[in-house]
């Protein structure tokens, strides 16, 4: 339920190098890494034009892992259920569903902060990330609130349409 281990690895230091290099120095002060990389991850998300001006300024840098971060999928999305492949979520509004990889654990097992652990039921904001043909999530997970049994419920109900309309994705493309 994780992306290999190379792919995962060459992201991560290409995803950090990235956002990290949005954020200055003072903006950092007292914030964990996790918070540091969510706060330029938000940057990012309002300015999508700072990876052009970052590929301008790093040439250097893995173009190929660049890309998949300007493909990335920001948004709120609802952890469903786990199978033995990938975690299943949906967009919050349930218009679209996927099966998603973990970088280097699976989606279930990430700490969520704030005292969660990831499971079903749980929304939270992340980036979905296409690698390798996969939708992988980013693992800087934020703003996490869990379900009620009715909407999860109707989550299910939702996932089981998109998948018999054929809106259910396990990459892009």
């Amino acid at each position: 339920m994780v992306i290999d281990e190379p792919t995962a690895q060459r992201f991560i230091a290409a995803y950090m190098h990235f956002l990290n290099s949005l954020l200055q120095p003072k903006e950092t002060k007292g914030l964990t890494v996790m918070q540091v990389l969510a706060k330029g991850r938000d940057r990012f998300v309002a300015d999508r034009t700072l990876l052009t001006h970052y590929r301008q300024k790093h040439p250097e840098a893995d173009a190929e892992m660049l890309d998949a971060i300007a493909q990335s999928q920001f948004g709120r999305w609802v952890h469903l259920k786990d199978t033995r492949g990938y975690s299943v979520l949906l967009d919050e509004d349930a218009t679209r569903a996927y099966g998603v990889l973990g970088l280097t654990q699976p989606l279930r097992t990430i700490d969520a902060g704030e005292g969660y652990v990831m499971g079903s039921g749980l929304v939270m904001q992340a980036a979905l990330v296409p690698l390798n043909g996969r939708w992988v999530c980013d693992g800087l997970i934020q703003e996490p609130i869990w379900l009620g049994p009715n909407y999860k419920r109707s989550y299910t109900e939702s996932y089981t349409a998109l998948r018999k309309a054929g809106g259910f994705s396990l990459g892009p493309g």
